[in-house]
């Protein structure tokens, strides 16, 4: 689930690279752009993303606790143990906060460094969290992934009203609070 999504992102990349060529290019009418800004100011917030990417991919994840699973040619039996740190970590995931990009990051960063450190604390952890382990996301690239296409909104929403107002006033606003009264 949260490589489809990672896969969204690349191609919301690709097109932001494509709306950047062409403000640059001066090629995109003020209708254009005004009707492109609802779709770009949409994705600033990396919220409703993060949290549906991460309940997703526990959705999926879960059942493979549950059944005796086919692994590297051995069976691993049902493994709650496995399967209550995974529900820890993915609820962790899923709560981080949002609302501030660095601190999501730097959260993120940290949810992933405790699951390392608990999992390779002891040999016996080890094998009471191989499900875990395999199953659970590279939290701080996905993270990562989120806060780019964040701050790429922003910058295109910002590129975009600045191209507007240019083509409006023949020149680029002096500071951002002119540029704030745009309509």
């Amino acid at each position: 689930f949260i490589v489809s999504q990672l896969v969204v992102i690349a191609i919301d990349g690709i097109s932001l690279n494509l709306l950047k060529d062409g403000l640059h290019s001066d090629v995109l009418q003020p209708a254009e752009l005004r009707k492109l800004l609802p779709s770009i100011l949409a994705q600033i917030e990396i919220g409703d993303t993060w949290r549906t990417g991460m309940i997703g991919e526990r959705a999926f994840a879960l059942p493979t606790f549950n059944n005796t699973v086919q692994v590297v040619g051995a069976n691993i039996p049902g493994r709650s143990r496995d399967a209550l740190l995974y529900l820890e970590f993915s609820q962790r995931a899923i709560d981080l906060p949002t609302e501030n990009l660095d601190e999501f990051r730097a959260e993120a960063q940290r949810l992933e460094y405790d699951l390392q450190q608990g999992i390779r604390s002891s040999l016996l952890r080890q094998l009471d969290s191989i499900m875990t382990s395999a199953l659970i996301p590279a939290y701080s690239a996905t993270a990562d992934a989120h806060v780019r296409r964040a701050v790429q909104h922003r910058l295109a929403a910002v590129a975009i009203g600045l191209r507007l107002f240019e083509q409006q006033h023949g020149q680029f606003p002096a500071s951002l609070a002119e540029l704030s009264q745009l309509k």
